[in-house]
């Protein structure tokens, strides 16, 4: 990695170990990199003219990252203008992505908690004297048959 980016500074490439150059001029990078405990794809192609002009980069993701940076566009356009190098923006990109994984799981957890709040108040307006079993995680309900 250091020959990927000789700029970078020692001990922040352990981030990048699988961001690799595709052409001999540096223009294009393809790779992987973990975050959250998930591996992601990026490929990044840098324009051509200005070596480190990275506010008109290209970067694509697979779909997974796709779908969590929907709605950061100006944040990322913001980092790319702001970085110096590609190294720099890397590890900013990182940390957006797992700034928004963690937002992410905490929107996850505040729906369970709705949703299981929601189930809890159909049950007492059912009478929970009618429920037969609940499952730790609310998964499964039975309901007592009443045959009248």
């Amino acid at each position: 990695l250091q020959s990927a980016f000789p700029d970078m500074a020692a001990g922040s490439c352990d981030s990048w170990p699988l961001v690799l150059p595709r052409d001999g001029k540096r223009r294009s990078y393809v790779g992987y990199f973990c975050a959250g405990g998930s591996d992601f794809k990026i490929q990044i192609h840098m324009p051509s003219g200005a070596r480190h002009c990275l506010d008109e980069a290209r970067i694509n993701v697979d779909w997974r990252l796709q779908c969590l940076l929907n709605g950061s566009e100006t944040v990322l356009q913001q980092r790319l203008e702001q970085c110096q190098h590609l190294p720099s923006f890397l590890i900013e990109f990182k940390s957006l992505i797992e700034k928004l994984l963690c937002s992410n799981k905490r929107s996850e957890n505040a729906l369970s908690i709705l949703a299981h709040k929601a189930i809890a108040a159909a049950i007492s307006e059912i009478g929970w004297d009618k429920v037969n079993y609940i499952s730790d995680n609310f998964d499964t309900i039975q309901l007592m048959a009443w045959l009248v």
